[in-house]
Protein backbone atom coordinates (compact mmCIF):
# COMPACT_ATOMS: atom_id res chain seq x y z
CA UNK A 1 0.00 0.00 0.00
CA UNK A 2 0.98 3.64 -0.49
CA UNK A 3 1.84 5.89 2.40
CA UNK A 4 -1.22 8.06 3.67
CA UNK A 5 -0.49 11.36 5.30
CA UNK A 6 -3.08 12.70 8.07
CA UNK A 7 -6.48 13.44 6.74
CA UNK A 8 -6.47 17.61 7.53
CA UNK A 9 -8.31 20.04 6.27
CA UNK A 10 -11.08 20.56 3.10
CA UNK A 11 -9.70 17.91 1.31
CA UNK A 12 -10.43 15.42 3.53
CA UNK A 13 -14.06 15.84 3.38
CA UNK A 14 -13.91 15.83 -0.38
CA UNK A 15 -11.67 12.53 0.69
CA UNK A 16 -14.34 10.86 3.01
CA UNK A 17 -17.11 12.00 0.56
CA UNK A 18 -15.52 9.91 -2.07
CA UNK A 19 -15.04 6.86 0.25
CA UNK A 20 -18.82 7.51 0.83
CA UNK A 21 -19.21 7.47 -2.86
CA UNK A 22 -17.74 3.99 -2.85
CA UNK A 23 -19.59 2.74 -0.29
CA UNK A 24 -22.92 3.82 -1.33
CA UNK A 25 -21.90 2.14 -4.76
CA UNK A 26 -20.73 -1.24 -3.12
CA UNK A 27 -24.16 -1.32 -1.67
CA UNK A 28 -24.91 -2.75 -5.25
CA UNK A 29 -22.69 -5.32 -5.04
CA UNK A 30 -23.66 -9.71 -4.65
CA UNK A 31 -24.52 -9.97 -0.93
CA UNK A 32 -25.04 -6.47 0.26
CA UNK A 33 -28.01 -5.21 -1.59
CA UNK A 34 -30.33 -6.14 0.58
CA UNK A 35 -28.75 -5.54 3.96
CA UNK A 36 -30.18 -2.60 5.41
CA UNK A 37 -27.20 0.52 5.48
CA UNK A 38 -26.83 0.33 9.38
CA UNK A 39 -26.21 -3.59 8.87
CA UNK A 40 -24.23 -3.05 5.45
CA UNK A 41 -21.37 -0.18 6.69
CA UNK A 42 -21.12 -2.14 9.93
CA UNK A 43 -20.04 -5.29 7.94
CA UNK A 44 -17.72 -3.36 6.42
CA UNK A 45 -16.44 -1.45 8.97
CA UNK A 46 -15.45 -4.57 11.01
CA UNK A 47 -14.23 -6.53 8.07
CA UNK A 48 -10.55 -7.88 8.52
CA UNK A 49 -8.05 -5.56 7.03
CA UNK A 50 -7.27 -7.69 3.97
CA UNK A 51 -11.27 -8.30 3.09
CA UNK A 52 -11.73 -4.67 3.44
CA UNK A 53 -9.02 -3.81 0.83
CA UNK A 54 -10.43 -6.58 -1.63
CA UNK A 55 -13.93 -4.56 -1.26
CA UNK A 56 -12.43 -1.88 -1.96
CA UNK A 57 -10.47 -2.96 -4.96
CA UNK A 58 -14.03 -3.76 -6.69
CA UNK A 59 -15.78 -0.51 -5.63
CA UNK A 60 -13.00 1.37 -7.29
CA UNK A 61 -13.42 -1.02 -10.27
CA UNK A 62 -16.95 -0.54 -10.34
CA UNK A 63 -17.90 2.99 -8.97
CA UNK A 64 -17.59 6.18 -11.48
CA UNK A 65 -15.46 8.36 -10.19
CA UNK A 66 -14.83 12.28 -11.66
CA UNK A 67 -11.38 13.64 -12.20
CA UNK A 68 -12.02 16.11 -8.92
CA UNK A 69 -12.96 13.12 -7.19
CA UNK A 70 -9.75 11.33 -7.89
CA UNK A 71 -7.29 14.16 -7.62
CA UNK A 72 -9.12 14.71 -3.97
CA UNK A 73 -8.31 11.61 -2.46
CA UNK A 74 -4.93 11.27 -4.20
CA UNK A 75 -3.66 14.35 -2.80
CA UNK A 76 -3.40 12.05 0.63
CA UNK A 77 -0.26 10.17 -0.59
CA UNK A 78 3.18 10.47 -0.85
CA UNK A 79 5.11 9.65 -3.50
CA UNK A 80 8.81 8.61 -3.52
CA UNK A 81 9.96 11.73 -2.43
CA UNK A 82 7.72 12.09 0.57
CA UNK A 83 5.54 14.82 -1.48
CA UNK A 84 1.96 14.34 -1.89
CA UNK A 85 0.46 13.76 -5.21
CA UNK A 86 -0.54 16.79 -7.24
CA UNK A 87 -2.66 16.83 -10.62
CA UNK A 88 0.28 16.90 -12.94
CA UNK A 89 1.52 13.76 -11.84
CA UNK A 90 -1.88 12.03 -12.18
CA UNK A 91 -2.13 12.62 -15.83
CA UNK A 92 0.56 10.18 -16.49
CA UNK A 93 0.54 8.02 -13.98
CA UNK A 94 -0.32 4.25 -14.27
CA UNK A 95 -3.51 3.09 -13.72
CA UNK A 96 -2.25 0.59 -10.94
CA UNK A 97 -0.73 3.59 -9.17
CA UNK A 98 -4.09 5.59 -9.22
CA UNK A 99 -5.87 2.37 -8.22
CA UNK A 100 -3.40 1.87 -4.90
CA UNK A 101 -3.32 5.34 -3.97
CA UNK A 102 -7.53 5.43 -3.83
CA UNK A 103 -7.52 1.89 -1.81
CA UNK A 104 -4.85 3.27 0.53
CA UNK A 105 -6.74 6.15 1.97
CA UNK A 106 -9.93 4.66 1.91
CA UNK A 107 -8.60 2.18 4.01
CA UNK A 108 -7.17 4.85 6.17
CA UNK A 109 -10.89 6.73 6.33
CA UNK A 110 -12.02 3.37 6.79
CA UNK A 111 -10.05 3.37 10.40
CA UNK A 112 -12.56 5.88 11.66
CA UNK A 113 -15.31 5.56 13.70
CA UNK A 114 -18.29 7.35 11.29
CA UNK A 115 -21.63 6.86 12.58
CA UNK A 116 -24.70 7.74 10.60
CA UNK A 117 -26.89 7.25 13.26
CA UNK A 118 -26.49 8.94 16.60
CA UNK A 119 -26.72 6.67 20.30
CA UNK A 120 -29.93 8.06 20.83
CA UNK A 121 -31.18 7.14 17.49
CA UNK A 122 -29.81 3.75 17.89
CA UNK A 123 -31.92 3.28 20.99
CA UNK A 124 -34.92 4.08 19.66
Amino acid sequence: MKPVIDLVGYESIRALNVYGALLIGGKNLPGYSDMPFEEYFETIRTMPAAQQENFFRICVAVVPLEREEVEAITCFCLDANGVPYQRMQLKSMPLKDVYDIIISVCLEIAKFKIDFVSDTEKKN
